[in-house]
């Protein structure tokens, strides 16, 4: 979630490198972990750096899903041989 400048919101996640990043580009006025679920009071953000966040994001995803994919190419060649 992207908020405008000086929008308060409410932040719910459950992936703890998503929320330090979130914590890292925003001014956070409370915080609490409920039920392994990170959710904090957003008071503003910085919307250049939060999308520059989110593209990096996105970009180490598609890294990831590539390696994902590789390796499940490799899993069904092993199976193959067997």
């Amino acid at each position: 979630m992207i908020l405008k400048n000086g929008i308060v919101g409410l932040f719910s996640v459950d992936d703890y490198e998503i929320f330090e990043i979130v914590k890292k580009m925003t001014k956070i006025s409370s915080e609490t972990k409920i039920s392994g679920r990170f959710i904090c009071t957003i008071e503003q953000t910085t919307d250049d750096e939060l999308e520059d966040e989110v593209a990096r994001l996105k970009e180490s995803i598609r890294s990831k899903q590539r390696k994902i994919r590789k390796l499940e190419r490799i899993i069904k060649k092993e199976k193959k041989k067997m």
